[in-house]
């Protein structure tokens, strides 16, 4: 099952594309599944002229739990990241690292809705 997931379910670089003022998101349909539909067509193995997808062997399904908490920083409603450490890992290299991330995630947040205003 593992196999026939990665084979199919590519992931291909996608982003944003700025022209002129404006700046589009870049999605490539059929690169991944997109409802829960399309992943159990995913082909799991063909025997003779017949495909047997993932549907006809398990049971796909959202079984995400829902949301029960809130998180808060100043009375502000805010994500909480939690980030497990490697045994190899520096703490304090994950700490920067995880750092620089919400930064660069914060400041590209903050160009996309200054430009869409």
């Amino acid at each position: 099952m593992v196999s026939a997931i990665s084979a199919q379910n590519l992931i291909l670089p996608t982003g944003t594309s700025k022209i002129g003022s404006k700046e589009y998101d870049v999605d490539i349909a059929n690169a991944a599944p997109q409802t829960i539909a399309q992943l159990n067509r995913i082909p799991v193995k063909t025997i003779g002229s017949t495909t047997i997808y993932i549907g006809d062997v398990a049971w796909v399904r959202d079984g995400f739990p829902p949301q029960t908490n809130i998180v808060r920083v100043n009375g502000q409603r805010s994500s909480l990241l939690t980030v497990q450490k490697n045994g190899n890992t520096s703490t304090l290299s994950i700490i920067a690292e995880s750092s620089l991330c919400c930064r660069l995630s914060e400041q590209s947040c903050r160009r996309r809705w200054i430009s869409n205003l």
